[in-house]
């Protein structure tokens, strides 16, 4: 990152991948002008609980304790904790939850792959699941989450801005 160079920064639905979100706040911010701009979105804390919950309560059923499955998601409450620590001025959040319904739980994950969304930390589990673990999974997920044989996923989208101080 280069000081001062950019007036406009813009990211949408990327900023979630960072392994140090602090850190790219503050070089976010250092790369601004003056009176720069920042706004971006990013997936929330409240981002697919049904699925989340579905795959914690299969993990403890088969494995006797739950794998790390879901990339770190931030509150709203971090994230203006953050943009202030960083030195935005005036920052903005607002935020959406979006709903949406599948007809299974692999047309959900597919959707998460194409996005890019799987789990991509170091410390995830390092074999891939055999279809009686989806199967588990998708069961607890029609039972608990599911309206007229659809599969409710919700997804809470943070949209964030703020000026360089």
């Amino acid at each position: 990152f280069k000081e001062k160079v950019f007036d406009l920064i813009i990211s949408n639905y990327y900023l979630h991948f960072s392994n140090n979100f602090d850190l790219l706040l503050n070089n976010i911010n250092y790369s601004l002008n003056d009176n720069g701009f920042f706004i971006a979105t990013l997936p929330g804390s409240s981002t697919l609980p049904e699925l989340k919950n579905s795959m914690i309560e299969a993990d403890i059923e088969m494995y006797g304790g739950a794998y790390r499955r879901f990339m770190e998601l931030y509150s709203i409450e971090k994230i203006n904790d953050l943009l202030k620590k960083n030195n935005f001025k005036d920052p903005v959040i607002e935020r959406d939850v979006l709903k949406f319904n599948y007809n299974n739980l692999y047309d959900l994950l597919g959707d998460l792959r194409y996005m890019g969304n799987s789990n991509t930390y170091c410390d995830r589990k390092s074999t891939f699941e055999n279809k009686n673990y989806f199967k588990k999974v998708e069961n607890i997920y029609c039972k608990k989450y599911s309206n007229n044989k659809k599969l409710i996923a919700k997804i809470e989208v943070i949209y964030i801005s703020g000026w360089k101080n």
